[in-house]
This record gives C-alpha cells, structure tokens and sequence, in this order.
C-alpha cells in the first residue's frame, strides 16, 4: 500500500510542474509565431540575396563577360603565336644548321679552288715551255728547209692546239714562188 501511495504520488504531478507547464504552454505558441516570422524574415533575406547577387552578376557581369572574352581571345593569340614561335624557332636552328654546312662545303670548295688553281697555274706553266720549245723546233725546221729549197718557207701547225695529241700536227712547205702545200703527220 505504501508503495501504491507512492507511485499514485509519483503520477500526481506537483503544483509547480503544473504551474510551469501552463507558463510553457502561454510561451510555446508566442515561440512558435517568433520562429514563423523569423523563417518568413530568413526567406525574405535569401530571396533579396538572390536577387542583389543576379543584380551584382548583371550589372558588372556584362563587363566580366567582357573581359573574360578579351582574357580568353588573348590566351588564344598567345597560344597561336606561342606555336607560330616555336615554328620560328624551329625553322630558325634548321637554318643554323643549313648555314654550318653550307659554310663547311664552301669552304672545302675554296680549298678545292686553290688547288685546281694551282693545277692549273703547273699546267700552263707546262703549256708554255711545251709552246716554246715547239717555236724553237719550228724555227729550227724553217732553217733547213730555206737551206734545201733555196729561199723556200716551212712551218710546223698543231692542227688541234687544245689537245696536240688528238689530231697531230701539220707541215706546211712552200718552194720558192710556188704555193703552199700541207702534209698531214
């Protein structure tokens, strides 16, 4: 029985939890409007947020859609003339290296000069002697044949003076008041 005293006690609630529980239930619905207006000031702010940044977006936006087109129009220019510059630059070391051997054939071709220069300078050298001593024979030759015909002329012709080899050579006889005749040799 004392527990049953107890526990109908327990379940009675006191003065004060009732006196307090009506104090809430005066504060819940004055809460629960405050918490309405709140909500309805929190969506009003988004709302007007929302709004002032589309603002914000058209209103400087046109001007950074603007240069964000030049931004990106330049990187583009940079990008075209970044490759244009390599190509250069590519171009540019073909031709070193084009010129380097360039420069190393003519200069083997000046060494290459120099000595058909010289060889030549030898050979006319050579041609010159040759030259003189075939006068020195022609004179040689004229001599005897005035002495043979009695005042009679002769001469001795290369027919080929280029290349005396080929061709052979051409004494040219005249007697005294007659023509001259050629005999092939």
């Amino acid at each position: 029985m004392v527990i049953l005293q107890k526990q109908k006690a327990a379940s009675e609630p006191r003065k004060e939890e009732l006196d307090r529980l009506a104090e809430l239930r005066k504060i819940v619905p004055i809460e629960e409007k405050e918490i309405d207006r709140l909500t309805q000031g929190s969506r009003q702010l988004k709302e007007k947020a929302l709004e002032l940044q589309s603002r914000i977006e058209t209103a400087g936006g046109e001007r950074l859609k603007a240069q964000k087109l030049k931004v990106n129009k330049i990187q583009s220019d940079i990008d075209k003339n970044s490759t244009g510059v390599n190509r250069c630059r590519v171009q540019i070391e073909t031709g070193h290296k084009t010129i380097k051997k360039l420069m190393k054939a003519i200069e083997e071709s000046k060494k290459e000069r120099e000595r058909l220069l010289m060889e030549m300078e030898n050979l006319l050298s050579t041609f010159k002697e040759i030259e003189q001593k075939a006068f020195t024979v022609q004179e040689n030759y004229k001599k005897p044949q005035e002495m043979i015909t009695l005042g009679g002329d002769a001469e001795l012709e290369l027919v080929d003076s280029l290349d005396p080899f080929s061709e052979g050579v051409v004494f040219s006889v005249r007697p005294p008041k007659k023509s001259w005749k050629n005999i092939a040799i």
